[in-house]
C-alpha cells in the first residue's frame, strides 16, 4: 500500500498470515507496518522494514525457515531475525529463507537435507537461524552479493567479482516453483 502497511490473508493454518492466530483470513488483515518488501515461501513470510529489520513467521516446524533459531514451534505473528537487510528471497516450493544484508553478506536458513541448499557447507542437518553462506572452496564466505533465489532443493547467488565479471552458483538440482494459496500485499 502507499502507506507501507503490509496486508495479508488466505490460508492461515500455521500463523503464516501473522495475525496471532490459525485462523483463515477472508479478507486483508493489517500485519506489519513500515514495510519496504516482502517474500512469501511455503506457508512462511517475511518483510523487510524501511529501517533494514527482517521480520518473520509462519510455518517453522522441523526446518527452521523462519530463523528464530527453533524449528520446533510454527511463529504466529512477525519476528525480527537480522537487521541491515537490502533484499530477501523465500523458496515457494520448500523451506528456506536467504537474506542479503547491506554490506553484500549472503544469509540463509531453514531447510538443508539432503542437499545442502541453504549453502553453509553441510547437508546433515536444517538450519534454524540465519547463517552466513559458504563460498565456492567453502574456506569463507560469499561477499558482494546483489541478488538470490531459491529453488526447491538449490539456491543461486548473483556476486559481483573483484574485476566486474558476474558469477553464478548452483547448490543443487533445479525444479519447478508452484503458486500458493495465500497472499500478502504492500
Amino acid at each position: 500500500s502507499l502507506d507501507n502497511e503490509l496486508y495479508c490473508f488466505g490460508e492461515n493454518q500455521n500463523g503464516q498470515i501473522g495475525n496471532d492466530s490459525v485462523t483463515d483470513a477472508k479478507s486483508p488483515v493489517n500485519v506489519l507496518s513500515n514495510v519496504s518488501s516482502f517474500t512469501l515461501g511455503n506457508e512462511h513470510t517475511c518483510a523487510v522494514k524501511l529501517d533494514g529489520t527482517l521480520w518473520c513467521w509462519g510455518y517453522n516446524t522441523t526446518y527452521g525457515q523462519v530463523g528464530t533459531g527453533n524449528g520446533s514451534a510454527n511463529i504466529k505473528v512477525p519476528t525480527q531475525v537480522l537487521e541491515d537487510v537490502a533484499a530477501i528471497s523465500n523458496n515457494l516450493e520448500y523451506y528456506n529463507t536467504c537474506a542479503i544484508k547491506t554490506n553484500g553478506d549472503l544469509y540463509c536458513w531453514g531447510g538443508n537435507t539432503p542437499y545442502g541448499q541453504v549453502g553453509v557447507g553441510y547437508s546433515n542437518a536444517h538450519v534454524l537461524e540465519p547463517t552466513r553462506v559458504k563460498n565456492e572452496d567453502g574456506a569463507g564466505y560469499l561477499t558482494d552479493v546483489i541478488n538470490v533465489d531459491e529453488g526447491e532443493e538449490h539456491t543461486c547467488e548473483t556476486e559481483i567479482c573483484i574485476v566486474g565479471v558476474a558469477t553464478l552458483m548452483e547448490w543443487s538440482e533445479m525444479v519447478i516453483r508452484q503458486l500458493k494459496i495465500y497472499l500478502c500485499i504492500l
